[in-house]
């Protein structure tokens, strides 16, 4: 049977044009699926369901998220308008809040933005990293803001590292600390804090280093404002 090379390819051509355009919508319905199987198995130990917020099953943590602006990973970036069923799972959840809801500080800053994230994973001790080990940094006080930086003497453009001098223990009983990312000349300009706010569910959130007079305040309304969101009740 002779076959009609031309009329083949545009087969061929149709097939694959359709394959590209059904595959994306494949992968969601199974990931979908995925998720809602997941969300499933987790119904006994759900918190039940109210209008003030939004049931985020975030790795294997029930996290209540009030009503305002959210971003779930691997979907897209969600409003507490938009017309969603919940519950949801995510395998990060990221939230801005205004450093006035944090610190409660009204000033010129008030109103700028600090990301909250939420995800699966555990809290590690790092005072070995910092303590007894003089020869590898370079520690400097800054009674002003309440900590202390340590900078590798080996790498002045590496991470930066802010702990309290006053030490501040995390919710796991740890050390808190912030790690920072630098210039090219060394000078921290972002700064990161995290914990272990239950088992299973780490907190990261990021501060302009402008914000870190404020630090204390800042982390003790993260703490807050998250640890009311894990209750069980």
């Amino acid at each position: 049977m002779k076959v009609n090379v031309k009329k083949f390819t545009v087969f061929v051509v149709l097939v694959l044009g359709v394959g590209v355009l059904v595959l994306p919508y494949l992968k969601k319905f199974q990931l979908n699926f995925k998720h809602q199987s997941y969300i499933d198995s987790m119904q006994d130990t759900m918190p039940p369901l109210a209008e003030d917020y939004t049931l985020i099953l975030v790795d294997k943590v029930w996290v209540k998220v009030p009503v305002r602006w959210y971003k779930i990973y691997p979907y897209k970036k969600l409003d507490h308008q938009d017309n969603i069923e919940a519950p949801l799972f995510a395998e990060r959840l990221t939230m801005s809040y205004k450093l006035k809801e944090l610190s409660g500080i009204d000033s010129k800053l008030a109103h700028s933005n600090i990301s909250v994230s939420l995800k699966g994973g555990v809290e590690s001790d790092l005072n070995y990293f910092f303590y007894n080990n003089n020869e590898r940094w370079s520690v400097t006080a800054n009674p002003n803001l309440g900590l202390k930086s340590y900078k590798k003497k080996s790498n002045v453009k590496s991470v930066v590292y802010y702990l309290p001098i006053e030490e501040v223990k995390t919710l796991k009983g740890y050390s808190f600390y912030y790690w920072c990312q630098t210039t090219d000349k060394g000078e921290p300009y972002v700064c990161v804090g995290q914990f272990e706010v239950v088992k299973g569910l780490v907190v990261e959130y990021r501060i302009n280093v402008g914000f870190m007079k404020h630090w204390k305040t800042i982390h003790n309304g993260v703490v807050k404002k998250i640890t009311a969101m894990v209750t069980k009740t």
